[in-house]
């Protein structure tokens, strides 16, 4: 199999289409062939940058969805052929791995691969921001940041769906229909210098 790897940070250049064995899922495990990788921008960092908990050489990603190959022992949640979901399972830009049953989800029939790859980690993301953050609650008016980028579309639909309303902030105008989507009202832009931001309530 073949994955992104990394041997020292930089740019988009240090990535390479490199062979590796098969991984084998141990004790726990289960094997899984690649169907969609999730892209974050945490992705981007640990291309560029140590982080924590990230060193070179490595292979890039986080997320993705794909294919149960193998089932490692002691696993009984899930069988071969079914459609899974991971959120943050370290090397995930690869064909195929070897992952903890207890970090995947089962993906519904009516959810597709890259809804279902791109899901969780802003999903819960979001989910956390409406909830333990602060508890969105009927009536509120809420500034999303970004409100066209992934977080901040599920962040604004999380919000509506509390009772909530919307105040999105996009940095280009382009963005704004990504954004708003769900009828939007009351656009107004703010610009400082040559800087200018679409502020749009919903």
């Amino acid at each position: 199999m073949h994955a992104i790897h990394i041997s020292e940070y930089g740019g988009p250049e240090v990535m390479t289409w490199t062979e590796f064995p098969d991984p084998v899922p141990r004790a726990g495990e289960v094997g899984v062939r690649l169907g969609v990788a999730g892209v974050n921008f945490m992705d981007t960092g640990a291309r560029k940058m140590p982080l924590p908990t990230w060193s070179v050489p490595t292979v890039l990603g986080v997320e993705g969805m794909g294919i149960v190959t193998a089932l490692g022992p002691g696993v009984e949640d899930f069988a071969v052929g079914d459609r899974v979901a991971w959120r943050y399972h370290k090397g995930s830009y690869a064909e195929r791995l070897a992952i903890p049953a207890r970090s995947l989800v089962p993906v519904p029939g009516d959810i597709d691969d890259e809804t279902a790859a791109a899901i969780l980690m802003q999903g819960l993301t979001a989910n956390h921001f409406t909830t333990e953050t602060y508890a969105i609650q009927s009536g509120d008016t809420a500034v999303v940041h970004s409100a066209a980028g992934g977080v901040g579309v599920i962040l604004t639909q999380l919000i509506k769906a509390r009772g909530g309303t919307v105040i999105g902030l996009v940095s280009r105008e382009e963005k704004a229909p990504v954004a708003g989507r769900r009828r939007s009202t009351r656009p107004s832009w703010r610009c400082a210098g040559t800087a200018c931001t679409r502020t749009t309530a919903w």
